[in-house]
């Protein structure tokens, strides 16, 4: 069996690389979510470039390597030439320019993707359930904060990691995005903070995706705590915002 703070000494110690490849790929996922040319995302960093989209009731801003895909509905496009970029990716910003249409729902998360497999001794030992009884088991014993709107039993893909006496510690999931990347959700209990387990569940919910050829993604708040997310080896290319509207 894993013991998890061994795991956490190595954890702490990985170094975030995400070769270029990776990162064209990425970009390519997300200008085909939203029906764009491959090369939109392409580009110069700090190009400030911006596609504009007519869609739906939400105010979506996406900045990816220098630029700037915003989506709306024709009247938030014909208004948001008024904003900078910087605006739009932030939470005062959307709220300023949807006002008068409703706002709700705001949020603002860093886009983080990881390319690679982490090597550390006995990770293959790890002990893992797909058992939504074992998520019920765990979640009750994570931080409120940490669990809200997870939805980790809604993934394709759950991976509940146990200790010795078959107790779940952590757990990760991932469903597929844009047929090309692993949007990875984890949580930990609160009592193994510190252990290294939720790496060690994140871990191999990340290889599982990579050995199905799909590059990991985590989605988290803007000013969240990104320790975690660093050790695993993810590195930030990006930052969505959006708020739902009333037309």
């Amino acid at each position: 069996m894993v013991r998890h703070s061994a795991f956490w000494a190595w954890f702490v110690t990985v170094t975030v690389v995400v070769d270029e490849n990776t990162q064209a790929i990425v970009a390519m996922a997300w200008a085909r979510a939203y029906g764009l040319d491959d090369d939109a995302f392409s580009g110069a960093e700090g190009a400030q470039r911006r596609t504009l989209i007519a869609d739906g009731d939400e105010i979506v801003a996406i900045e990816l390597l220098g630029r700037t895909v915003l989506v709306g509905a024709p009247w938030a496009l014909d208004e948001a030439v008024e904003y900078t970029d910087e605006a739009l990716l932030s939470v005062p910003g959307l709220l300023d320019l949807a006002k008068g249409h409703s706002p709700r729902g705001t949020s603002v998360e860093a886009l983080l993707y990881a390319d690679d497999y982490l090597s550390a001794p006995g990770l293959s030992e790890a002990e893992v359930t797909a058992d939504p009884e074992a998520v019920a088991e765990l979640l009750p014993r994570c931080a409120p904060d940490d669990v809200r709107g997870l939805a980790l039993t809604e993934h394709e893909h759950l991976f509940v990691l146990l200790d010795e006496g078959e107790r779940p510690t952590a757990a990760a999931a991932y469903s597929t995005q844009h047929g090309i990347l692993a949007d990875l959700s984890f949580v930990g209990a609160i009592d193994t903070r510190g252990t290294g387990a939720v790496e060690i569940a994140a871990a191999v919910a990340m290889h599982d995706a990579l050995d199905a050829g799909l590059i990991p993604q985590l989605r988290l708040g803007i000013d969240d705590d990104h320790v975690a997310a660093l050790a695993l080896g993810f590195a930030r290319l990006g930052v969505i915002s959006r708020v739902t509207v009333e037309q």
